[in-house]
Order: C-alpha cells, then sequence, then structure tokens
C-alpha cells in the first residue's frame, strides 16, 4: 500500500478524527501541500467525507460503502493474497475477468466487483451480487 493516496487514507484515520495538517501530510509523503490538497479532493470525489479546516487541517469523517483496494488493503494481515486488487463498479463476472488476466499478473491478485451482472454459483447456478457496499469508519 505505497501510493500517496493510500497513505493519505491510512494518515487521516491513524489520526482518529483528529485534524492532520497539509504541511504535516505533504512532509510524510514528500510532496507539496499544493499536492495534498488535490488528493483530498479526489478523494472526496470518491465518497471520503474529509473536513477541511484552515490552520487546523483534514479530518475522515467516513468512508464510502465501496470496495475500494485502498480500503480492502489497509485490513488485510497477508503477504500475498491482495497485494494488487483488480476493482470494477460493474463486471459480467469477476471470475471471467481472473481467467482473462491470470497469466499476466502475480500469485495472490484479487478481482473485485461493486456488481455482477452474470456471476456463478455452485454447480452452475445462478450468484446474485447486488451493490450494497461493506461497511463505515
Amino acid at each position: 500500500m505505497g501510493d500517496k493516496r493510500s497513505r493519505i487514507i491510512k494518515a487521516l484515520k491513524d489520526a482518529q478524527r483528529n485534524p492532520v495538517s497539509g504541511e504535516e501530510l505533504g512532509v510524510k509523503l514528500g510532496i507539496s501541500r499544493t499536492m495534498v490538497w488535490k488528493y483530498i479532493k479526489s478523494l472526496q470525489a470518491d465518497g471520503y467525507e474529509i473536513e477541511s479546516s484552515p490552520k487546523r487541517g483534514y479530518v475522515l469523517k467516513s468512508v464510502p460503502q465501496l470496495l475500494y483496494p485502498e480500503e480492502i488493503q489497509m485490513g488485510l494481515k497477508t503477504t500475498l493474497l491482495g497485494q494488487s486488487i483488480h476493482y470494477f463498479e460493474e463486471v459480467n463476472s469477476t471470475n471471467n475477468v481472473a481467467k482473462e488476466i491470470a497469466a499476466s499478473v502475480d500469485e495472490g491478485t484479487l478481482v473485485i466487483a461493486e456488481l455482477q451482472k452474470g456471476g456463478r454459483g455452485r454447480m452452475g447456478r445462478e450468484w446474485v451480487s447486488p451493490m450494497e457496499g461493506y461497511g463505515c469508519l
């Protein structure tokens, strides 16, 4: 989980609803406060509720109820499974996608989707997987 977006989410979560300044985040990530602001805006557009207060900083209020790879990876305690995650809002079948990319990805790669339209269960039964989310901060 080395990308800057994930590191910002983690820093805000670690602060446990205490403000984290843009300057502090910038120093941790080796980027400018302007870049921090751009990442914050991107996270807000993706459904993260982040409160911004001049002179105080950023506070994470809630996370979206979606299966974002950053959220999944933060909870993993594995060294192989989930180190690479292919995320989709909607697919016909995650299993079909996994078969298509299997030869070109590392072992332990996950394929996840918010909604499957043609998933299959055991013995070829229909697999229903509506878009429902997984929880909040």
